[in-house]
């Protein structure tokens, strides 16, 4: 399983990143999905972050009264979202927002384990909505493929 180490800039900015968020959802008199405090948002800029990085794109920006529209960078004409988990036990799983439109094509997940995060597989969003299941998990309904039927996927690092 590919490891993506985390740098301490990546870190920081993550959490920059967070904390514009909290204050353009404030603004914007938003409060969609923040059941975490913020957390989720976080740990999913921290991946993103890490990923562009190592593959060497531009990283997402925000889009004022959301977070980056949906598509974190796009291989080879496929537009990608990266989804982050930091459930270590067991077997993780993609979760997604029921009724939530996904403007990509393709979906990544990674879990964070200590100081990096290890890509879990992927799948088509088409895939996606054939194999999930919904589930609720405390805090509503939520559509879930576990990590066993995703795709094995590696990140190739470009030159640069």
């Amino acid at each position: 399983m590919q490891k993506l180490y985390v740098s301490g800039e990546q870190f920081r900015t993550a959490r920059l990143v967070t904390d514009a968020i909290k204050e353009d959802r404030i603004r914007c008199g938003m409060n969609e999905h923040d059941f975490t405090g913020g957390s989720s948002d976080f740990l999913g800029f921290l991946a993103e972050f890490v990923i562009s990085d190592f593959i060497g794109v531009e990283r997402p920006r925000l889009i004022e009264g959301k977070t980056d529209g949906g598509v974190d960078f796009c291989i080879g004409g496929v537009n990608v979202d990266v989804k982050a988990t930091n459930y270590v036990f067991g077997e993780p799983s993609l979760i997604l927002f029921k009724g939530k439109e996904y403007s990509c094509d393709y979906f990544v997940l990674l879990a964070l384990k200590d100081c990096y995060f290890c890509v879990v597989g992927g799948i088509s969003k088409k895939d996606f909505f054939v194999k999930c299941v919904e589930k609720d998990f405390g805090y509503g309904v939520r559509l879930v493929v576990d990590a066993g039927k995703l795709e094995m996927y590696r990140f190739k690092e470009l030159n640069k």
